[in-house]
């Protein structure tokens, strides 16, 4: 396989997997008594270290796509990269797992009934391919 093409395959997997992440986001909001909800998966074809490479430099660009706190923003500015979070429990499955915090950022209006100000953290867990999987 070319560079050209797997740098390809990696950028049409960083598209895919941000806007699936939007999504889950939005999820989270629509369906907050639900357990699970603010969890998602997606299975890429390419190799785990090119995943991790990616999501590292995901994690590095002080960006949280999904979530805004201006009705005219898209995007929140301002995250950083974080070791770990109280917002979700320790990973203790295989792979790893990488945060993204914003602290300090405004509820957005469309959080109904809150005028708060908080942290919005964005967990990643790239595991390793498992068997059957593919």
């Amino acid at each position: 396989m070319t560079a050209e093409r797997s740098r390809g395959l990696l950028l049409l997997g960083l598209g895919v997997l941000t806007g699936l992440l939007a999504l889950a986001a939005m999820a989270v909001v629509a369906r907050a008594s639900v357990p699970d909800a603010s969890t998602m998966s997606i299975a890429l074809p390419i190799p785990s270290t090119t995943v991790v490479d990616a999501v590292r430099a995901v994690c590095a660009d002080g960006i949280i796509r999904g979530t805004a706190q201006y009705e005219s923003d898209e995007i929140l500015n301002g995250a950083n990269e974080s070791d770990s979070s109280p917002s979700f429990p320790r990973w203790a499955g295989a792979g790893n797992v990488f945060y993204k915090t914003r602290a300090g950022a405004i509820a957005p209006s469309h959080f109904k009934g809150t005028q708060d100000v908080g942290t919005v953290t964005v967990r990643y867990v790239v595991e390793p391919e498992r068997a059957g999987l593919r």
